[in-house]
């Protein structure tokens, strides 16, 4: 039987392809929408490794001409003028600068963005869960319905959904209800009323992790209490949009005194009503950083810090041929920038690293 990745590592072993672009095949197997089999397509073709190899050769060349000259110290004979460094040096800075802002910050390849439901018990978090799974889920009939009921303190858990978005696929989460400002989970049903600490503390610490987890969180609060004159607003936050659930309850009255402010998304669970605009919105949010990469994230996430290792092994170069310091200083710098070029380009290579790639991968491909 043939091995994960098995026909993909054959070729990176016999030279047919570098590790960049055997990530760029997983890339493409993995890809979610046209962006992101676009990115996998070009690196396969070579867009990073090519430049990356034409780099680590101007540089290699440098270090031989540097080197050669410290046999012949006493002699003065340059092999290399200083200005020729200094100018293959700034070169290769500015590919490493340009290939590092090409990265997303979201650096696990296999990792979602996240929408967290939050609020207040009883806003109507679980009903528009359900409505969000059922409108907008990436596969149809797989999923059992979050439990939707007045008493307050019902959900105990949190769920996750994946639902799909124009741009890609992101995980809703469901969680308990919270309570004022503090973040005091809602009271539970009067019969558990002896475990009500207990289930506070762990439900605290439940939400509290799928808080800090999210990329956008959905803040719900029933329109009933947005209507009261005291009711204090959350304040605007990037990361936040504030649901006005149950609006199908107003009257055309009340709905024309709703609080109008951009992160403010009246919606209805019964009826859709603004859910088709909240979903846009949030799409438009999560993916407006991720659309700018060029780089495939399974490579992002294995070669960003020696990318920025490389870069900074340059940068103290750059200043060591500037400042007409050690030349024995300077060639230790380029040799650790080639160093981190070759673990890029899988040139030097951990056995255990293989191994994390090509295990990602499906038998055989």
């Amino acid at each position: 039987m043939a091995n994960p990745g098995e026909f993909t590592f054959r070729a990176f072993y016999h030279g047919r392809l570098d590790l960049t672009q055997a990530e760029a095949v997983l890339g493409v197997i993995d890809a979610s929408d046209d962006h992101g089999l676009e990115v996998a397509l070009n690196q396969l073709a070579g867009n990073l490794g090519s430049p990356l190899r034409t780099l680590r050769t101007t540089l290699l060349e440098t270090l031989v001409h540097l080197e050669a000259g410290f046999d012949f110290s006493d002699e003065n004979i340059n092999f290399i003028s200083r200005n020729d460094i200094l100018s293959r040096i700034e070169e290769g800075r500015e590919l490493i600068h340009s290939m590092l802002s090409q990265m997303k910050d979201r650096v696990d390849y296999r990792q979602k963005c996240r929408i967290i439901l939050t609020g207040p018990a009883n806003a109507g978090k679980s009903s528009l869960f359900n409505r969000l799974s059922a409108q907008f889920q990436k596969r149809s009939g797989e999923y059992d319905d979050a439990i939707v009921s007045e008493i307050a303190g019902t959900t105990r858990d949190y769920l996750e959904r994946e639902i799909s978005l124009k741009n890609g696929e992101v995980l809703l989460v469901d969680t308990a209800g919270i309570d004022g400002d503090h973040g005091v989970l809602s009271d539970l049903s009067r019969h558990e009323e002896r475990e009500r600490s207990n289930w506070e503390e762990l439900l605290g610490k439940l939400t509290e992790q799928a808080l800090l987890s999210a990329d956008l969180t959905f803040y719900c609060l029933e329109a009933d209490s947005i209507l009261r004159p005291d009711f204090p607003l959350p304040p605007p936050r990037a990361d936040q949009f504030v649901l006005v659930t149950k609006v199908d309850r107003l009257s055309k009255e009340s709905w024309d005194t709703l609080p109008v402010r951009d992160d403010l998304f009246p919606v209805s669970s019964l009826t859709g009503t603004g859910l088709e605009q909240l979903i846009s919105e949030a799409d438009r949010y999560l993916f407006k950083v991720s659309l700018q990469s060029e780089i495939v994230p399974a490579t992002t996430n294995r070669c960003r810090c020696s990318f920025e290792a490389c870069r900074d092994a340059l940068s103290r170069a750059y200043t060591l041929a500037d400042q007409m310091e050690d030349d024995v200083l300077l060639a230790y710098e380029l040799r650790t920038a080639l160093n981190e070029i070759g673990a890029i380009l899988g040139e030097v290579q951990a056995d255990e690293i293989l191994d994390s790639i090509f295990s990602r991968f499906c038998i055989g491909k």
